[in-house]
Formats: C-alpha cells, sequence, structure tokens
C-alpha cells in the first residue's frame, strides 16, 4: 500500500485537482491521456509518476526494479510510455563498454573517454543497445501542474513537502476565481512567448520576433492581479525591450525609439524599467531637446531607483541644451566610512579577504570582523525587509480578497509581491501602517515568529535570523522608518527590494574598529551598504538611501580598500 506521500499519490491528487479548475484548457486528447493516468492502478501511478520527474525522458528498462519492471506492459498500453527512443538519444545511457562494443560494430574508433565515444555514435543507427523507452507527455502534466498552483515552476513536490511535514503550509480560506487562462489560445500564446523569451535569453536573437512581440502586445489579454504570471503581454514586452536594446546596439536609434514608444503605452509593461533607455535612444536619433522632454515626463511617472537614472540623464541633456532640469533635488547621500581589508591570495568567484575564520567575501568579512567585537549583524539585503512584511503583514495575506487563494499549497496571494497587493487591500494596510508607525511592530513580529515559524510564507526567510532578532529591527529602526520601508514594499511589490543596504548592524556595545575611518561605531543600529574596490553605487541603492534617510534611519555607504595579505591568517 503506498503512502499518501508518495510520489505518485501526490501527483495524482493535484492533477485530479487540477482538472477540476483547469481541465477546460485541455484538448480532447490530453483529457484522454489525463484520465488514463488517473485510472491507473496505484503502482503503476507511482511508476509513472516518478519517470515523469526524472532528469531524463528515457530510460533503461535493466535499471527498473522487478516490481516496477512489471507495469512497463501497462504504461505503453495506456501510451504513457513508448519503445521510440531516437539513436541519438540511446547512446546518453550507454555505459563505456557498451559504447565501445557499438563502436567496434560499426567499425569506428573503440577508444577514448565515453563523451568521445557517444559523440561517434550520434548520427549512426543499428548497434547493440539494451531495451529502452521514453516517457511522454510530460510537457503536459508540466502544463497541469504551473496551471493550477499559478506560478510557472511549481510542480507536485510541494504536496509531497506538505504531506511530509517538511514545511508548514498556512492555512486559510479559498476565494475562488477565474482560471489562468480564458481559453486555450491564450494558454497556448502565453506558453509560445515564454519558449521565445527564454531563448533570447539563451542566445536568439530577439529582432526577428520584434513583430510577433508587438502584435502580443495589442492582442494578449491585460494581466490580472492573479494571472500575472501568465501574462503574455509582460513576456511580449520583455521581448520587444531586448528588440529595441538590439536596435540601439545596431545604430538603429530612430526604430529604437518606436518600440520603445510603444512599451511605454502599455499598463502591463514596467515603464520604469524602459525610461533611461527610451531617453537615450531619443539623444541618439539626434532628437535631444525631445529626450530632455521624455525624461521630464517620465520622471514622476516610474520608481524611485528609475527615477533616480532618468534624472541623471536628465540633467545631463539640460546642460548641454543649457535649460534647467525641472524635476526635483538630488537624492541625499550617506556618511561614507572607509575599510581596508587584508586582501586574501585564495580563488574565488569574487575577491576574498582573509580573516580569522579563513577568506571569506567582504560582507561576510565585516559580518566576522563585527561579531568578533560583540555586534549581532544581519546580512541579507532585501532578505531581512521582506521578512519582517511577511511577519507584519501574514494576517492580510489570507484577507478574502475574490480569486487571491483560488487553490491550497500557495504560500502567500497571488498578488503578493506585486502593486496589486496594496491596491486591492488599500484601507487594511493603511490601518497596518498607521499602527507600525506608533510602535506595534516589535510585539507583533514576536508573536507571528512564535506563532507561525517554518510556514511557506511568501518574503520570509526563516533562517536568516531569529524573532528577537528581527523585532531589535523593528524596534531599533523606529516605527515611522519601518512604515516607510514596508509601504514601499507593499506599494511597488518585491522589485523594490533591490538596493537595500547589504548590512544591517544590531543595537550593541560600542566599539573602536581598528581598519575603518572613522573608527569608532557606536551602539545604536546601522545599516550599511557595502563597496569593494571598483564597485559603484547602483541607482536602486542611491534611491533607497534618500529614502531611508529622509525617514531618519542611520545609513552609511562602506568603501573597501584590499590591504596586503595577512600575515596571521594564510
Amino acid at each position: 500500500m503506498l503512502e499518501a506521500t508518495a510520489t505518485g499519490p501526490a501527483l495524482h491528487r493535484l492533477i485530479a485537482a487540477a482538472m477540476q479548475t483547469e481541465g477546460s484548457l485541455l484538448s480532447t486528447g490530453e483529457t484522454v491521456v489525463i484520465h488514463r493516468f488517473l485510472a491507473l492502478p496505484p503502482q503503476a501511478g507511482h511508476l509513472y509518476a516518478r519517470l515523469l520527474h526524472r532528469v531524463r525522458d528515457v530510460l533503461r528498462l535493466d535499471g527498473l526494479d522487478p516490481e516496477d519492471l512489471a507495469w512497463v506492459p501497462l504504461l505503453e498500453q495506456e501510451q504513457l510510455l513508448d519503445a521510440l527512443v531516437p539513436w541519438p538519444r540511446r547512446c546518453e545511457l550507454l555505459r563505456v563498454a557498451e559504447l565501445r562494443a557499438a563502436c567496434e560494430q560499426l567499425g569506428l574508433p573503440a577508444s577514448g573517454r565515453k563523451a568521445e565515444l557517444a559523440a561517434r555514435l550520434v548520427d549512426r543507427r543499428g548497434y547493440p543497445a539494451p531495451p529502452m523507452r521514453r516517457v511522454r507527455h510530460r510537457t503536459l502534466f508540466q502544463r497541469l501542474q504551473r496551471l493550477f498552483l499559478r506560478h510557472p515552476r511549481a510542480d507536485f513536490r510541494v504536496v509531497i513537502l506538505d504531506e511530509l511535514g517538511f514545511q508548514r503550509r498556512p492555512s486559510y480560506q479559498h476565494t475562488p476565481g477565474p482560471a489562468a487562462f480564458t481559453c486555450r489560445a491564450h494558454m497556448l500564446q502565453w506558453e509560445q512567448a515564454r519558449a521565445v523569451l527564454d531563448a533570447t535569453y539563451d542566445g536568439l536573437d530577439p529582432l526577428p520576433w520584434l513583430p510577433q512581440a508587438q502584435r502580443w502586445l495589442s492582442t494578449a489579454p491585460p494581466a490580472t492581479p492573479g494571472g500575472r504570471h501568465f501574462s503574455t503581454r509582460r513576456l511580449a514586452g520583455k521581448l520587444a525591450a531586448l528588440a529595441a536594446r538590439q536596435l540601439e546596439r545596431q545604430g538603429e536609434a530612430r526604430a529604437a525609439v518606436q518600440v520603445y514608444d510603444l512599451l511605454l503605452q502599455v499598463p502591463d509593461v514596467a515603464s520604469g524599467e524602459l525610461a533611461r533607455r527610451a531617453v537615450l535612444a531619443r539623444e541618439a536619433a539626434g532628437d535631444r531637446s525631445g529626450a530632455l522632454a521624455l525624461a521630464v515626463v517620465l520622471h514622476p511617472r516610474v520608481d524611485p531607483a528609475s527615477a533616480v537614472a532618468v534624472a541623471r540623464t536628465g540633467r545631463r541633456l539640460a546642460r548641454r541644451l543649457e535649460q534647467d532640469w525641472p524635476a526635483g533635488s538630488t537624492p541625499r547621500t550617506p556618511p561614507i566610512r572607509s575599510f581596508t581589508l587584508p586582501g586574501s591570495s585564495a580563488a574565488g568567484p569574487r575577491p576574498l579577504y582573509d580573516t580569522a575564520v579563513g577568506p571569506l567575501p567582504v560582507e561576510q568579512a565585516l559580518v566576522t570582523l563585527l561579531t568578533a567585537q560583540g555586534r549581532r549583524v544581519l546580512h541579507g539585503e532585501g532578505a531581512p525587509w521582506s521578512t519582517l512584511f511577511a511577519l507584519l503583514f501574514r494576517d492580510l495575506y489570507f484577507l478574502p480578497v475574490p480569486g487571491m487563494l483560488p487553490v491550497p499549497w500557495l504560500s502567500g496571494p497571488l498578488d503578493v509581491g506585486t502593486p496589486a497587493f496594496a491596491e486591492q487591500r488599500a484601507q487594511p494596510l493603511q490601518r497596518r501602517l498607521a499602527e507600525i508607525e506608533q510602535g506595534c511592530a516589535p510585539g507583533r513580529v514576536r508573536r507571528t515568529w512564535r506563532e507561525h515559524r517554518g510556514e511557506t510564507l511568501a518574503g520570509a526567510r526563516w533562517n536568516l535570523a531569529d524573532g528577537d532578532d528581527l523585532a531589535t529591527l523593528a524596534q531599533a529602526l523606529g516605527g515611522p522608518a519601518l512604515a516607510s520601508v514596508l509601504g514601499r514594499l507593499a506599494r511597488e511589490g518585491w522589485r523594490a527590494r533591490r538596493g537595500l543596504p547589504d548590512l544591517l548592524i544590531l543595537p550593541g556595545p560600542e566599539v573602536r574598529l581598528c581598519q575603518a575611518e572613522p573608527a569608532d561605531l557606536g551602539s545604536g543600529l546601522l545599516l550599511a551598504e557595502v563597496k569593494g574596490p571598483g564597485d559603484q553605487v547602483r541607482d536602486a541603492q542611491a534611491a533607497w538611501f534618500d529614502a531611508l534617510l529622509t525617514a531618519g534611519a542611520p545609513v552609511e555607504l562602506w568603501k573597501i580598500r584590499r590591504g596586503e595579505p595577512s600575515t596571521e591568517n594564510p
């Protein structure tokens, strides 16, 4: 008897549930395949589920246990497995001795490594090979899983982990909503757009796909708060932006301007990410006055990080045109503390620095240095803040907003991490931010941590710090500053986490850092952005410096100089 936590039963439950809500998106043939799987005996379904989620979609029969092997004929009969394994795929599964034997039979050199032997057989056929089978319909099952769980990368493992108790699933009342797509045509459109965009990230030239991306922008349905992961418009916008950038590189600035002008009119496309490029393309096309005018228009419409970039470009254009830049003052900058840390000769993906515990990247080296002096440090950039967000807004996650909690196994509502989260909970969110401003955060953080630690809660990183550390952070930062940070995360979504300071030095004893100038570090909370040699402050970091300083938060920029390797810690 298979346990409920086994792969087969878990996949069976998930697929059966998915058919209830997403079955109308499948073709008749796909529906038949799903019903064949659901009707399998438990052991056969368990075998197919395991094979379905292997890395390879081909397998050797001699690698199966006798009990599993007995179910292969039934899976072939139900057309879930077949023996039509292409010859180029067969050589992937052959062992070295088998590859050599195949090469000898075909009169090919039989020496060399496994990869060399397999390469000789790629275009050959007719050599001896053990019985193999190909697993069918992987794409179909992946489609149903992601549609039901409402995420492109979701799969049945969330069900297994939940059943095994390795994760705590939040308890919430379902709020049913529409299916991920209104029709099959929109689903296929999204799948094609996703495949093309992924291919461009792997090196495919986006320019030939620009006309198709423009058609998708005009014909695809608008994104909804619950369907953001399945928005063809969002994907088409990213694809068109890549094509516009390619046009810029090829010196076709006027064509790029036309693409950017189109993208800036599409609500589902994040204008902030495009704003500066649109201004620069217009300048490159010879319209410097138009570029300045566009910068002035876009500056108040984009997110703070993009506004920094647009303002920098706008000021430069205004100087060249001998005009004033009318869009406000420059961002505030934090105090600078300079460090000299002993560089390490050890090799690594990033420059390393010698510490008492060995070579470490610069942020971890500073954490080690401060910890040795009795200070508690959180290193996580945006992670501590998103964890505080999850702890302080957990009850808002599970308010009965229509369509945002349509299925089990979610870690939060479908709109969490997007501007729609704030829009759809405007009054409860404002009340909570007011409470945080008045000082409720430390107690609520401790209480939520105690009651819900370990839940699969969107944004929460339970292993980053304990509840007391996070409550101390909330207390030391102060209600107004904390409300300012979390309010921005709520209004802009998770993308606003970019640029938050690297290190959060919690209150503790005053220390003197002989490696630093100034050397004295006070006893209070300090937020520090760390920059190694040659690193520059990014626009998102400059925007957060301004926001945090305006809110009264203690922020510094730590600039690191690389010194001679330590003789004490080789």
